[in-house]
Formats: structure tokens, sequence, C-alpha cells
């Protein structure tokens, strides 16, 4: 006779997907996305994903935020760095879930873009605040070394549907390249 499986673990995270535009002295006008790098041990060791906290199921759009503003600014040491960014747009996109073996988790994502000076542009791959996190341009992210899988993949790619429908809302006469998709839409 065959064991009962176990119900899957449910988890809660909140995931900030934060995405750099550089500002016109740059260029090619790039766009990176800031990675962090789980532990060395445990649940997908060493891959690199988005910033993400655990969370309360119940957890608002708010508390979720908080903790995200939390773990960018203080566990992960980039209070500084992020100093000469300014949040041109943040905003939750929606909730996706990914089923592990024994972990059903919940991915609750936020887009957050930034934009800096020339002062503190940076190559692809730069690695900033600690040796766990780095910006990595958007080609790297579909089709390079830097490639998403699993949970990752799925939040980036609700902030990439959310930005292509965005885009097709908007005036078609805008210019249609992979870039234009991440350009916040002016009020």
């Amino acid at each position: 006779m065959q064991a009962a499986k176990k119900d899957k673990r449910e988890e809660h995270v909140a995931v900030c997907v934060v995405q750099r535009r550089d500002d016109a002295s740059c260029a090619n006008d790039r766009h990176s996305f800031l990675l962090t790098k789980r532990p060395d041990q445990g649940l997908l060791a060493g891959l690199w994903e988005f910033p993400s906290v655990a969370v309360d199921a119940e957890a608002s759009e708010a508390t979720r935020q908080v903790a995200l503003d939390t773990l960018l600014h203080e566990t992960l040491n980039l209070q500084k760095a992020l100093s000469h960014w300014r949040v041109v747009h943040r905003q939750a996109v929606g909730s996706t879930v990914h089923v592990f073996s024994h972990i059903r988790m919940t991915l609750h994502v936020e887009h957050m873009l930034v934009e800096g000076s020339s002062n503190v542009c940076a190559a692809e791959g730069e690695k900033l605040g600690t040796s766990s996190t780095m910006w990595v341009e958007y080609a790297a992210l579909v089709d390079g070394t830097h490639k998403l899988t699993g949970a990752p993949s799925k939040a980036f790619d609700l902030v990439v549907n959310k930005a292509s429908k965005t885009k097709k809302n908007t005036s078609a006469t805008k210019e249609n390249t992979i870039t234009s998709f991440f350009k916040p839409v002016s009020s």
C-alpha cells in the first residue's frame, strides 16, 4: 500500500524586480536588473534571483514593500549604492505560483524602475554592495549567461508581460524596440 502524499508546504515571498535605466549620458540607454545570489547551502544554493523575502500569506502590498525595502537597504547593504539612483516607477505587477517537489511558493512581484546619473554608470555584471549582488543586462537574462529559470523566471515574465501590455495600450507611433517595453508610461 502506498503512503499518502504529504501536502506541500505553503510559502509566500515578496519579490522586487529592480530595473536600472542609465541616463542619457550612458551608452545605449541600457537596462539592467539587480540579481542577488542565494546562500551557498540550502534550497537552490548559489543560484541567482531577484531580491526576495519571505512574508506572511496575509501581508498587504504595503507590508511586502516595507519588507523589500529592509532587504534592499539593510540586509544587502545597498543603502549607499542605491542612493545614487532615483525611483522612477514602483508598482505591484501581480502574483504567480511556483511549485517545488515539497513547497508551493506564491511570489508577490513588484517592479521598481530606478534611474541614475552618468557618474554611476556601470558595465554588465557590476558587483554592488556585496559579492552576492550584481546588475545584469536584459539580453543576458533572456538568452545569455544569466538566463533565469524557475521562480525567478516567472517573476521576470510577470514584469515583462505587464510592460508589454502597457506598451500595447499606449500610442502605436512609439518605437517598437525591446527596451521601449521597459520605459514607464507617462501620465
